[in-house]
């Protein structure tokens, strides 16, 4: 594959709808001109910033015999800009200072996913930022409770330090539009797409449009067989097959009335990758699953796609198989958008 591995773990846009978790459909109000991918994406439209408290957090340094250190008044600052800086002191009463932080326009990789439904969304996010000999990132992950943890750390040729077992106590919550003029505008005509790239999947641009097969084992009447990507207006389409009738998707996370389904949505950024000619790389991930336990039907999907330069570049759907112990189990989830930890 193509991707490379913050590609695939970190993320092609709901190319239709705002994802539910933020409201669910296209919004009459304009979305706030945030960048793709960026952190700010967090942060209230017209604020400078957004801090996030968090909890439990220790710094642990490596290399050297020191011991670790509790961390008091912790938080993540997200930047209108997309900065991140995580700040803390080491007293419970001195005055808590940035400790750790990294530019947005200085990371190397940088994405942020959504999963689940609209009563119980999860968020994921990660940053990392490489130089030399030298490595610095930033990871939220989703707990199963619902909650999330921080970890964060840099490392260098002369050792490093982590910042641990953080528990974010204030959570993360999308504040733009990811529909489908948002795609559009970062993977389509106006971001400069005009080639197919055809490394990971079959297909063609074609009448403002791009079409590809979604997988390379395709079976009868599975409406997913074949994609359709309007690179004018974003939205995505499937069909059966090449000659049959495309039908929009609409891939808003779900309400959350039932368990059997699940949703997820992300956006990556990756710079100056051999595989990407060295250009900007902008990722996105949909994913979708349901399952009927009445008629024990199973329908779901992977979608990546990346826009980089002047190609669109789309990796097959990947089917969503159902394990046997799913009714059991219904809060697991097969397939998603991750972020890149």
């Amino acid at each position: 594959m193509k991707f490379s591995s913050m590609i695939r773990a970190s993320l092609a846009v709901s190319l239709v709808s705002l994802l539910a978790a933020c409201g669910g459909g296209d919004s009459a109000t304009p979305a706030p001109e945030v960048a793709w991918a960026s952190p700010a994406v967090f942060v209230t439209p017209g604020a400078a910033n957004k801090s996030f408290a968090l909890s439990g957090c220790e710094r642990r340094t490596y290399g050297q015999q020191v011991p670790n250190q509790t961390l008091y008044k912790a938080s993540l600052l997200i930047a209108s800009n997309g900065d991140v800086s995580i700040l803390a002191s080491t007293t419970e009463t001195a005055t808590a200072t940035v400790i750790f932080s990294i530019a947005f326009a200085d990371a190397k990789d940088s994405s942020w996913s959504v999963s689940g439904n609209t009563q119980t969304p999860t968020y994921s996010l990660y940053v990392n930022q490489e130089v030399r000999d030298f490595e610095k990132s930033i990871n939220v992950y989703p707990q199963g409770d619902g909650g999330a943890r921080l970890n964060a750390g840099e490392e260098g040729r002369s050792g490093g330090y982590g910042i641990n077992n953080c528990t974010m106590t204030d959570k993360l919550a999308l504040q733009v539009n990811a529909d489908s003029s948002r795609a559009a505008k970062n993977l389509g005509t106006a971001a400069g797409v005009t080639t197919y790239d055809g490394y990971d999947a079959d297909g063609r641009i074609e009448a403002g449009s791009a079409f590809w097969q979604s997988d390379n084992e395709s079976a009868p009447d599975d409406k997913y067989n074949f994609m359709r990507f309007n690179l004018g207006t974003g939205e995505l389409a499937s069909s059966t097959s090449t000659t049959g009738t495309y039908s929009a998707l609409s891939l808003s996370l779900p309400a959350g009335t039932t368990s059997y389904s699940n949703g997820s949505y992300g956006e990556s950024l990756s710079r100056f990758e051999s595989n990407f000619d060295y250009k900007d790389a902008k990722s996105i991930c949909v994913s979708s699953y349901s399952y009927d336990p009445v008629t024990d039907q199973e329908s779901g999907f992977n979608i990546y796609a990346t826009a980089y330069g002047n190609k669109f570049l789309p990796e097959g759907t990947r089917r969503v198989q159902a394990q046997p112990d799913f009714l059991e189990s219904t809060k697991g989830y097969r397939g998603g958008c991750n972020n890149g930890s």
